[in-house]
């Protein structure tokens, strides 16, 4: 499992011609290994799902954690967060503030000068 939460991102980011290609994983939500959506209209979507806890007949040992979670019945839900987040893959990276889950500015920033 992921320590990262992941946003695909279809509103226009500075510097990037086709955001909606792109995966990006962020660090700001505290989540993990969640979605999210920035939508061209601006807004925030997280996507909620039922999970599944299954263990295998035949498990043993570390076996036991493998395969044990499935995520079912996936729908998108409007998110209505307030604050910074910044996404990145390995090329870029985004801040972007948001009010009640509607963006506000977005910044592209120097990658050179961050310690990842």
């Amino acid at each position: 499992m992921s320590t990262y939460d992941y946003i695909v991102c279809s509103y226009p980011l500075p510097g990037v011609a086709h955001p909606e290609k792109l995966k990006f994983k962020t660090n700001s939500f505290r989540t993990w290994n969640e979605n999210y959506e920035i939508r061209e209209t601006g807004t925030l979507w997280l996507q909620l799902y039922e999970t599944v806890y299954r263990i295998p007949s035949n498990a043993q040992g570390l076996g036991l954690l493998a395969d044990v979670v499935t995520r079912k019945e996936a729908r998108w839900v409007r998110y209505r967060f307030t604050g910074m987040i910044e996404f990145h893959d390995d090329e870029n990276i985004f801040s972007a503030s948001f009010v009640q889950g509607r963006i506000g500015v977005v910044e592209r920033l120097d990658k050179r000068n961050r310690n990842e």
